[in-house]
């Protein structure tokens, strides 16, 4: 028996063992929501299924189809077009195939792919702008708020292609991110200009706390170089905190490009003014 006809078989027997279960009455157990809070991780007879999560402030005609589509997963069959479920080879991993339960809902159901996965895509992209709104929101907040009054706060755009460049690079991968990053990325992000460790509100004040406790993270010719320069400048460090939409950049700025955003923003106020 070659390898693609052992594949078949193997996935016969999955379906008939579904098939086995479904008819006698069984039901898939819940196990766990997924990182992205879109969807539930359910099983039966060792097949993992993914289970659509209704959101409760989506349009009525997405509601409906989601729940037509959880309620046929959980049940073994559409209650509208009565599909009932298939199995496909998604992909094959050390030749070992990975499979995917599907049902195949007529084109006249409302839990059909093609507008579900439509209606479902313009949902979350509206989430998510509305989220990365509230984020940068946030974050500019938290710049005039980490400044203070013997600070420079800058946002990206007034310091030039350099700034954007850093963030580049310091979103690189492999990111090194927290974990409510990494579930959630439309929130604020915090890091050091000069250290690659990206971290939400939560633990950028874990953080914060940890830095005044000891004093200081980085050796002594990092902590007093300024973040935009490079120059070593131990007398004239002043806290930077830089903005670029959700991403706050914090770190050290010296006397002298203190002075040189000092005097950018009164040409802006100027020419602002003249305006």
């Amino acid at each position: 028996m070659n390898l693609e006809t052992g594949m078949i078989m193997a996935m016969a027997d999955v379906k008939a063992s579904l098939a086995g279960a479904y008819a006698a009455g069984e039901r898939p157990t819940f196990v766990s929501v997924l990182p992205s809070g879109y969807d539930e991780i359910w099983k039966m007879h060792g097949v993992m299924l993914v289970v659509p999560i209704v959101p409760p402030d989506a349009p009525t005609a997405l509601q409906f189809a989601l729940r037509l589509r959880r309620d046929a997963l959980i049940s073994g069959i559409c209650e509208n077009c009565e599909a009932t479920f298939a199995i496909k080879i998604e992909a094959e991993v050390l030749d070992v195939p990975l499979a995917g339960l599907f049902f195949p809902h007529r084109i006249t159901c409302p839990g059909n792919d093609a507008s579900t996965k439509k209606m479902l895509q313009g949902y979350r992209q509206a989430k998510h702008d509305e989220k990365f709104d509230l984020a940068s929101a946030a974050a500019s907040e938290r710049l005039r708020e980490d400044a203070g009054s013997n600070g420079v706060e800058l946002d990206a755009a007034e310091f030039g292609d350099r700034i954007e460049q850093r963030i580049a690079e310091l979103l690189s991968p492999p990111v090194p991110v927290c974990e409510h990053l990494e579930s959630d990325p439309d929130q604020v992000w915090s890091t050091f200009i000069a250290h690659a460790d990206w971290k939400c509100d939560a633990c950028w004040e874990q953080e914060r706390q940890e830095v005044l406790r000891t004093g200081t993270k980085f050796d002594a010719i990092e902590e007093f170089t300024c973040d935009l320069c490079r120059r070593y400048a131990p007398k004239s460090i002043a806290k930077l905190v830089i903005r670029h939409g959700i991403f706050l950049l914090r770190g050290g700025a010296c006397a002298r490009c203190q002075a040189h955003e000092a005097s950018q923003r009164a040409i802006d106020a100027t020419v602002s003014g003249g305006n």
